[in-house]
């Protein structure tokens, strides 16, 4: 059957995109997996949803939780996992159907990665039809592959993947660590990072419409909330002084950051 996979979706009032992801998970072409979601505490259908899923296919399993954030859902989750790689999804995204086929495959080609990654495409939907986003429907992706000696200098400038493009072996988790809960946002960055500090294998592979992932753009959705985005970040900046010290070097840009902490409670 091949390695197991676990595909680890933490859902918080997610009743009116859950159900196409999971199909999404469905329609994979790789057949050996499970997947894990965990109910972030949802107020609406979420849980009736995922429970027809349940009853439908034995892979999807449920685990009910107190509304503690997405870090501690996902940390749920995987402490459950028992594939020998993982595939994160968030609860509004989609998967193309080749995407865990594909990937696995390719972790048998290169046995000294850790993490392979695939670019991504955005779009928003309504009930007539999906619209991608950008120029050329394309968004400019990092390309870090195993060779790469800087790859710390390219993920302390920004997260070089969304959550669900890789595909990890379980080992990293084990080696890293599990997400950061003090972090409601940008916590899948700071994982890169410390991915990064301890010299782990990165390997990118192209596009296809076939594997995806796609990105769901909508309002509401996590990072439309600047202030808490932004606090995320100075967080950030705390936890790797060293990393980010040329972000807040000069009087000027230490002046501007002292007045954020002081503005976000945190110093």
């Amino acid at each position: 059957m091949g390695h197991l996979v676990s595909i680890v979706i933490p859902c918080y009032n997610s009743q009116e995109f859950i159900a196409a992801t999971l199909d999404s998970v469905l329609h994979q072409t790789y057949l050996n997996w499970e997947c894990i979601l965990v109910d972030d505490g949802s107020s609406d259908s979420t849980i009736d949803t995922i429970l027809a899923y349940c009853s439908r296919d034995p892979r999807f399993q449920l685990i009910k939780s107190l509304h503690r954030g997405v870090s501690f859902a996902r940390n749920l989750a995987l402490t459950s996992c028992k594939g020998e790689f993982v595939q994160l999804l968030d609860s509004d995204d989609l998967l193309g159907k080749n995407k865990i086929e594909t990937q696995v495959a390719l972790f048998e080609l290169n046995k000294d990665v850790d993490i392979i990654y695939s670019g991504a495409r955005y779009f928003v939907s309504n009930l007539k039809n999906i619209t991608f986003v950008g120029r050329n429907n394309l968004f400019p992706t990092i390309e870090i592959t195993k060779f790469d000696s800087n790859v710390l200098d390219v993920v302390k400038l920004r997260n070089p993947f969304v959550t669900p493009s890789p595909l990890y072996r379980k080992s990293v988790f084990e080696s890293v660590g599990l997400y950061d809960t003090n972090l409601h946002y940008l916590e899948d960055w700071d994982f890169q990072i410390r991915c990064a500090l301890q010299n782990l294998k990165f390997q990118y592979f192209t596009f296809e419409p076939e594997i995806g992932p796609f990105i769901r753009l909508r309002n509401g959705s996590l990072m439309d909330d600047r202030k808490q985005v932004l606090r995320s970040k100075i967080v950030l900046y705390n936890k790797y002084p060293d990393l980010f010290k040329d972000q807040i070097l000069d009087s000027r840009k230490r002046s501007i950051y002292q007045k954020l902490l002081y503005k976000l409670g945190l110093k």
